[in-house]
């Protein structure tokens, strides 16, 4: 399901979509039929487990290509659809509360 969806401030033709098991996606609305960027999960835990996906909040970082993300696992990532790899370039852990929003 989509939780939130983020318009970018700097290239309005740019939004982004995340929710419950439904990793970071960007679009170009004008060209709408597949995402620009497709995220991809994390790799498994150390138990080889799947990390569930939770993207509760996203915003485009100005002046960047990059995008923050915040989970309702209690991380924040950071993307960069302008590298190869669709994970992300940056994680952090913060608590054990799930994070609902980005200011």
């Amino acid at each position: 399901s989509v939780c939130r969806m983020r318009q970018s401030s700097q290239q309005c033709h740019r939004i982004a979509t995340g929710g419950k098991e439904n990793c970071l996606k960007i679009w170009d609305l004008h060209q709408p039929q597949e995402p620009v960027f497709r995220a991809k999960n994390v790799r498994h835990d150390w138990l080889d487990l799947k990390v569930p996906i939770w993207d509760r909040d996203m915003e485009f970082l100005p002046g960047s290509e990059k995008i923050v993300t915040c989970t309702g696992h209690h991380q924040v990532r950071i993307y960069d659809p302008s590298c190869p790899q669709r994970r992300p370039v940056l994680e952090m852990n913060f608590g054990e509360y799930p994070l609902t929003a980005l200011s």
